[in-house]
């Protein structure tokens, strides 16, 4: 009997009070909730992470938008060479720009300052401009309207005649027929020197018989008129020589070469049997990825200039900025090659402006953050009303004190709980 009165005050001293901490199992599941969230938001941000930093993230294809947003963009860039003041202050600056490319040989860059007279010129200039061309109209035209602008007189007649138009940019080619390509694979076989690099892109890039000049070949001349003025940055240059290396390997083209020339006299096409020993040779693989490059080079060539697409090259480190190119150039022709010109190298290309490729995987890892972090301010905003809640009933509750005895009941008291001891 003693036992049981004991176990039974200790059951009624254990039990929990009404109202007072008789519900742990929201703060159980509040707490789990927020320790998953902190163990899951590292792993998800890492992943994001890398999804953001991905070299595919922005999509650089041209589109109306990214077009219109790049060619924006560019004007923003072109109003740097802006003088500052009033309309006749800037009508001069342009001007010297103009006659400073013109001096220079420039003609293309000479033609971007013209394109770019909406952002550089001002007041009543920019509507003379804008009254006789619109920007949807084609540079020709554009550079016709600016023609009464150009002073003096003098540079104004200079600068007509290199306004140009209506040139096929895609036949542009500047690597020779494959008749050349034969001698100088010649050449090459007898021990005479030859530059490996621009021998070996002009004969990998030979198109057949028959065929229409395309954006490859074009990029590959590109290439070239860059190479030799010297437009490259190291680290494409760097690039491209070993592109090119691994599409057409040097000792199996030395031995296709080889032997198609071996009988010089059966030989009846020495230009058909050069571009034949070329695709023999190739890597198919890597012939691919160089043809990729070359095709976005080709494009922006065609865009603006072949010029001025060899200039814009100078800006060029990898394959994603060739990306970045064609689409500057697509937008903006030889506006960026005038821009690109007298900027810090890779400037221009922050003009480009792409669109975000929306990946699954992408959008999982938002979603992963996202949960994550709705996961631990939820459990964080139940532990906080928690808190205030226990808080608040805590402060508001009466006193639970035991009440004070008189001497008579305590003693009363004791004699009950002698009798029950000894039963």
């Amino acid at each position: 009997m003693k036992a049981a009165g004991n176990q039974i005050a200790m059951t009624r001293a254990a039990a929990p009070e009404p109202g007072r901490g008789g519900r742990p199992g929201g703060s159980v599941i509040a707490a789990l909730v927020f320790n998953a969230s902190l163990l899951m938001l590292p792993f998800a941000g890492a992943s994001l992470l890398r999804s953001a930093t991905a070299p595919d993230l922005i999509d650089y294809t041209p589109t109306p938008a990214t077009i219109q947003r790049t060619e924006a963009a560019l004007a923003n860039e072109a109003r740097r060479f802006a003088a500052p003041g009033g309309a006749e202050a800037k009508r001069a600056q342009w001007n010297n720009l103009i006659a400073r490319e013109m001096s220079e040989g420039d003609v293309a860059a000479a033609r971007g300052f013209a394109l770019n007279a909406y952002a550089l010129l001002g007041g009543a200039d920019a509507g003379k401009v804008r009254r006789q061309a619109t920007p949807a109209d084609s540079d020709a035209a554009l550079l016709q309207s600016t023609l009464p602008l150009i002073e003096p007189s003098f540079a104004r007649q200079r600068f007509r005649a290199v306004i140009g138009g209506g040139e096929d940019n895609a036949a542009f080619d500047v690597l020779g027929d494959p008749r050349e390509t034969a001698a100088t694979a010649q050449r090459w076989l007898a021990g005479e020197p030859v530059d490996l690099f621009l021998f070996t892109l002009g004969g990998a890039t030979l198109p057949v018989a028959g065929a229409p000049a395309d954006d490859v070949r074009l990029g590959a001349s590109v290439i070239k008129i860059a190479k030799n003025g010297a437009h490259l940055s190291p680290a494409f240059a760097a690039l491209v020589e070993r592109k090119v290396s691994a599409a057409v390997p040097v000792e199996r083209l030395h031995a296709e070469l080889a032997a198609a020339f071996q009988n010089p006299e059966v030989v009846v096409d020495e230009g058909a049997a050069a571009a034949l020993a070329f695709r023999r040779a190739v890597d198919r693989e890597a012939y691919a990825a160089l043809t990729a490059d070359l095709a976005h080079i080709g494009a922006a060539a065609r865009a603006a200039s072949p010029a001025g697409a060899a200039q814009l090259l100078a800006h060029v480190r990898d394959s994603r900025d060739l990306r970045r190119l064609e689409l500057l150039a697509v937008a903006t022709g030889e506006r960026a090659v005038a821009v690109g010109k007298r900027s810090p190298a890779g400037l221009v290309l922050n003009a480009a402006k792409g669109a975000i490729r929306w990946s699954e995987r992408l959008i999982g890892d938002l979603l992963a953050v996202a949960l994550a972090a709705i996961g631990a301010l939820i459990a964080t905003h139940i532990a906080l009303l928690g808190a205030l809640r226990g808080a608040w009933e805590g402060g508001g509750a009466p006193s639970r004190a035991a009440p004070t005895l008189s001497k008579a009941e305590a003693q009363r008291r004791s004699r009950e709980d002698r009798k029950l001891e000894q039963v």
